[in-house]
C-alpha cells in the first residue's frame, strides 16, 4: 500500500478530494458538523484542499493536527489565510499561535491512514498518533464501531482512495474503529451506523 501511494499523482490526489468533497457534502455527519477536524493532506493522501474550502465556505470551524512533546497529537483551528507551516514529519499544520481546541468539540473527525475496511477498520503509519487521539475522548477501541452522539450519525471517518479499501485490515485492541469510511465512490458505515 505504501508503495502504492507513493505512485499517485498530485492530480489523482486532487481528484479524489473534490470527488470526497461531493460525497461529504450529501451526507448528515457533515452537514450536521459545526466543528470539524481534518488534516492536511501529504503526497500520498486524499487531497484536503477543497474540504477545507468548502468547510469554510460553509461556516464551519475547521481543526487540524499537530504534533507535540513526546508525540501526541493536539488539534488547532484553522483559519481562512492563515497560512500553514513545516511541522513534524513535513505535515503542513497552523502556526504556533493558532488556538488548541479539545477534540471532543469536534462533531466529525476526517482521519487519513493507510488502508481501511469496509467495517470501519484503519491501518495507520504504526505511530498511533491518531489512535492515542481519538481514544483520549473516550471512542471505543477495536473490535467494536464507536456509536455517533445520537447512535446513528457517525463521528469518525476514515478518508480513503477507492484503491486503499481491502478486504480487512490488522487491528490490535489500542486501535479504534471508524465509524464510517468515505472515498470518492462510496460512503461505508460502520455496522450499527448509517450516514
Amino acid at each position: 500500500m505504501r508503495a502504492w501511494l507513493r505512485g499517485v499523482s498530485l492530480r489523482d490526489a486532487r481528484e479524489a478530494g473534490e470527488a470526497v468533497a461531493r460525497r461529504l457534502g450529501a451526507v448528515a455527519a457533515w452537514q450536521r458538523a459545526a466543528t470539524v477536524a481534518l488534516y492536511a493532506s501529504l503526497p500520498g493522501e486524499v487531497a484536503t484542499t477543497t474540504l477545507i474550502a468548502m468547510g469554510w465556505a460553509e461556516g464551519r470551524r475547521l481543526l487540524l493536527p499537530r504534533v507535540v512533546g513526546g508525540g501526541d497529537l493536539v488539534f488547532v483551528e484553522h483559519l481562512p489565510d492563515v497560512p500553514l507551516v513545516g511541522g513534524a514529519f513535513g505535515v503542513p499544520e497552523p502556526p504556533e499561535h493558532a488556538r488548541i481546541v479539545d477534540l471532543d468539540e469536534a462533531e466529525l473527525i476526517l482521519v487519513p491512514g493507510l488502508a481501511f475496511d469496509r467495517r470501519g477498520g484503519r491501518l495507520g503509519r504504526g505511530a498511533g498518533y491518531y489512535d492515542r487521539a481519538l481514544a483520549g475522548i473516550g471512542l471505543q477501541a477495536a473490535p467494536r464501531a464507536t456509536a455517533g452522539r445520537d447512535g446513528s450519525v457517525p463521528r469518525t471517518m476514515g478518508v480513503a482512495f477507492d484503491l486503499q479499501l481491502v478486504d480487512g485490515v490488522p487491528m490490535d485492541e489500542q486501535d479504534v474503529r471508524m465509524e464510517a469510511v468515505v472515498s470518492p465512490s462510496a460512503v461505508y458505515a460502520a455496522p450499527g451506523q448509517s450516514g
